[in-house]
């Protein structure tokens, strides 16, 4: 998890249209042992998709994925090989197969509670730095945020019409 997320962003791209969410964003996420930046906007990926993710290593590799498809590109900017996925198996239905096995053996899934946890959390810290202005600082033994920076904002605790309450804990 990241021990400090910081975003800066708005809407830039389309400013008139009713999302709440920015439309170009630069967040940087701190890490332990690495820094990573996360980008949103409206410029091409790979000079080809309009749509995606991007991961780019250290030594410049980047793998390009969109709906559809994805690729490699090595630091020399040539196109590589894509390893062979051994089971044969192609996106969705290779996560319900192996759900539905894992139903069968009580292993855990690839995709599971914990580790999905952590990519939401980290989409909220994100959200909550954008909407705070400011760095927000995350706490891994208490999961919580430290200090104020993200509390007040609706990454972080949301009003509930009476009667409903969510119980707070800590």
């Amino acid at each position: 998890m990241p021990s400090e997320v910081f975003n800066q962003g708005g809407k830039f791209a389309f400013p008139d249209d009713d999302r709440t969410t920015p439309d170009t964003q630069i967040a940087v996420l701190k890490y332990p042992n690495a820094v990573l930046q996360w980008e949103t906007n409206r410029r091409p990926l790979d000079g080809q998709h309009d749509n995606g993710t991007q991961f780019i290593a250290a030594d410049g590799t980047a793998v390009t994925a969109w709906r559809g498809g994805w690729s490699i590109v090595g630091p020399d900017g040539k196109e590589l090989d894509k390893p062979a996925d051994p089971e044969d198996m192609d996106g969705l239905n290779a996560h319900i197969r192996q759900f539905l096995e894992c139903v069968e053996t009580r292993d855990q899934p690839r995709s599971n509670i914990a580790s999905m946890a952590k990519t939401t959390i980290v989409c909220h810290l994100i959200n909550a730095s954008f909407l705070a202005g400011a760095p927000v600082r995350w706490n891994a033994d208490s999961h919580d945020i430290e200090g104020e920076a993200g509390k007040d904002t609706l990454s972080y605790r949301r009003d509930y019409r009476s009667p409903w309450t969510l119980p707070s804990y800590g």
